[in-house]
Order: structure tokens, then sequence, then C-alpha cells
């Protein structure tokens, strides 16, 4: 799927817009939604088999540190702005956003000690 049809489809499916979310956070709208698409193609209640959830496919500890519920995550407001939220940070801290996304995807301590953690995930959203 196109990222602007991503955009159109979660728009009308949820009425929130990743892009706007995205930008809310100094977010590059086009890299979110990449991300989006990546992690649950646009569908909120996806869930993965590390128990990642949402629109955003946050995990369960990461959501609580963001002050999201288990269920939370289900939201696609609340799965878009703490995902959008948490790349942010993670960009921030690692200074770029291919090592941002890695941290993303591996977290933020595997990302730190291990240059290929989440790699590939990162390559394939940029």
């Amino acid at each position: 799927m196109a990222l602007s049809d991503l955009e159109t489809t979660i728009n009308r499916k949820y009425s929130e817009s990743p892009a706007g979310i995205a930008r809310q956070y100094g977010l590059d709208p086009n890299v979110f939604l990449s991300l989006v698409q990546t992690e649950s193609g646009g569908d909120a209640r996806a869930v993965s088999k590390a128990g990642a959830a949402g629109l955003t496919q946050l995990m369960p500890g990461t959501a609580a540190d963001l002050g999201l519920t288990a269920e939370d995550r289900f939201d696609p407001f609340q799965s878009l702005d703490k995902g959008a939220k948490y790349l942010s940070q993670q960009i921030k801290k690692f200074g770029n956003a291919y090592d941002g996304l890695r941290a993303y995807n591996a977290g933020p301590g595997a990302a730190s000690v291990d240059d290929s953690a989440g790699a590939d995930y990162a390559a394939k959203i940029l």
C-alpha cells in the first residue's frame, strides 16, 4: 500500500492523521507512515508474536513507560501519539533517524551495544 493510501485509510477508518501526529513530534511524516505500515499494516488491532500491539506495535513495557495501559495500545490515537513520541525520543537520544529507528525496533539497550540490532528494520523504513 502506498504511504498516501495508508494515511487516507487510517484517517477514514480511525479519524486520526498519522502525518499530523508525526509533525507534532518533529518527525518526517513519510518515515512515520512507513513505520506504521511496517509495524501493523494499518491494523489497530495487530499483535505481534513478541507481544507488541497496535498501529505502532508498542511493547507492554514501552507502552507503560509512555503512560499507556496494555489496552490503550489498541486505541488508534494513543498508539500513533505514543509511537511518534517514542520514536522522537529515540531519534533525539541516538542523534539520527537511522539509529533512532534501530532503537525503536530492537530496544535502546540493544541498539546501544550492537550496531546491527534493528539495522535491517531501519533500512527498510528509510
